[in-house]
């Protein structure tokens, strides 16, 4: 699975992404898919594939960007 449940946080979060998720993102990045197209594959939303692209200094992608990336 793509995320696990996790105790809710003060902010409310309930789940997490795994680190094979993770790396699983980074591959996809390399590989220039947008977002619209790794969060469709992983099985979440784009919000939390940003969230989690953001906070890891992955990559910012634009919901419309399939071409390659200058990142």
């Amino acid at each position: 699975m793509t995320m696990t449940n996790a105790s809710s946080s003060a902010r409310g979060r309930r789940v997490k992404f795994t680190p094979q998720p993770i790396e699983k993102i980074k591959e996809l990045v390399a590989e220039g898919l947008s977002r619209d197209e790794i969060a469709n594959r992983l099985g979440v939303i784009v919000g939390s594939l940003q969230v989690t692209c953001s906070r890891l200094g992955i990559w910012r992608p634009s919901s419309t960007d399939n071409d390659n990336h200058s990142d």
